[in-house]
């Protein structure tokens, strides 16, 4: 699958590890944590996001919109967060609406 520039392989949770060794991660782990947070929440304000994490997030921010996985829109005087398709089709989750992403994102990290 192509994101971007750059090409994305999906493999099956069994084969995760084996790929970790053979590859190193695309999108680094502050970033991971920034897109998670929008994913679950969204639409975040970006004001809200810079509350909880810092910052940073503008930086991160910035950096998710340029690998196409979050898109902003101007809500008053901050933005709104959402992720993209590329952010559903990246992780392969096949979500319909935010309560099915929602679902799929605490199931995946054991969230009661």
């Amino acid at each position: 699958m192509q994101l971007g520039p750059k090409y994305v392989l999906q493999l099956r949770r069994d084969a995760i590890e084996y790929g970790r060794r053979l590859a190193p991660q695309e999108i680094p782990g502050h970033l991971l944590r920034t897109l998670a947070l929008v994913a679950h929440e969204q639409p975040m304000l970006q004001s809200e996001l810079k509350r909880r994490m810092g910052d940073r997030v503008y930086e991160h921010v910035g950096e998710l919109l340029e690998l196409g996985m979050l898109e902003r829109e101007r809500s008053g005087r901050s933005f709104a967060l959402s992720v993209t398709e590329a952010f559903d089709e990246y992780f392969g989750i096949s979500a319909a609406t935010q309560a099915e992403r929602r679902a799929f994102l605490e199931q995946a990290l054991g969230a009661p």
